[in-house]
């Protein structure tokens, strides 16, 4: 049956708009939670649809009771280029779907590919970039030919976007550095922050060892993904460096697959009694 007027309004928005923020999935990511912020503040005179790879993650929860969430149940990766591409055209399709913010360099990266194929004719793409192109491209592709060659189409397809954002003045230098973008094509927007739920979530009560009141200060803490590109490893070996009587306790909030190596590099460097990693935790405030 076709979509009566008012339906079409109610789906598209009363400027015939109507945009899908793709996120990989509600996973305890910086990218994640910035994703979320912003569709819980996105005006309601545009509607939005949350797209993800994934709809599962410890975010989940967050997720504003009032955006759809579209879930294309493949991962975004080259070697699922098809399905991922097929998919999001549907949902693009059967939402109705008029502009696209893509979210994290895969995401972003099987988007542009997607309609550089030709299946999202007529859709607006923003790509979104989140972190440092450089350090990424240096952790993902440690072979030189390699990076150098996911750089030149990382660079062809940026170059198809209708915009670029990045997140920070220091992102867009590097995605300008790297990707040879002529500075006008990059908008720095920086990352939303909820000061009212930071202030309400600091008065609760957290997830931590009984004694942490009790640890030596100065408490050290920092959060983010287990990966290369956080720079764990040097955080280790900085506060190793410290004289025992200022080291006091580091806490590292956050999960990834570097896990093992950095326990290890800890017990090499002998700070594991001044070190706590309890893994991803909701309420770090």
């Amino acid at each position: 049956m076709a979509e009566s007027p008012d339906e079409a309004v109610d789906r598209r928005g009363k400027g015939g708009q109507h945009v899908g923020l793709l996120v990989n999935s509600f996973a305890g990511g910086g990218a994640e939670r910035a994703a979320l912020l912003v569709a819980a503040g996105w005006p309601t005179t545009i509607p939005l649809t949350l797209v993800v790879a994934r709809a599962t993650g410890p975010l989940a929860t967050d997720r504003p009771a009032q955006v759809p969430v579209v879930e294309l149940a493949v991962w975004p990766s080259p070697r699922h280029l098809v399905r991922f591409a097929t998919r999001l055209r549907r949902a693009v399709r059967e939402q109705q779907i008029t502009g696209l913010i893509a979210i994290g360099f895969g995401m972003t990266h099987m988007t542009l590919l997607t309609g550089a194929l030709g299946l999202l004719k007529g859709v607006r793409v923003v790509a979104v970039e989140q972190t440092n192109m450089g350090r990424s491209l240096t952790a993902r592709f440690p072979n030189w030919f390699a990076r150098t060659c996911v750089r030149s189409v990382t660079a062809a397809l940026y170059r198809r976007a209708d915009a670029i954002v990045a997140v920070s003045q220091g992102a867009a230098d590097d995605l300008n550095e790297q990707l040879r973008l002529p500075s006008s094509a990059i908008t720095t927007i920086h990352n939303p922050v909820d000061t009212a739920r930071i202030e309400g979530a600091s008065s609760r009560s957290s997830e931590g060892p009984p004694d942490l009141e009790r640890s030596p200060r100065p408490l050290i803490v920092t959060a983010g993904r287990l990966t290369n590109v956080k720079g764990h490893a040097d955080l280790l070996t900085a506060f190793a460096a410290l004289p025992e009587r200022h080291r006091g306790t580091l806490v590292i909030l956050g999960e990834g697959p570097l896990r093992p190596d950095l326990e290890q590099h800890a017990r090499h460097l002998g700070i594991t009694d001044h070190l706590w990693m309890p893994g991803f935790v909701k309420n770090p405030w």
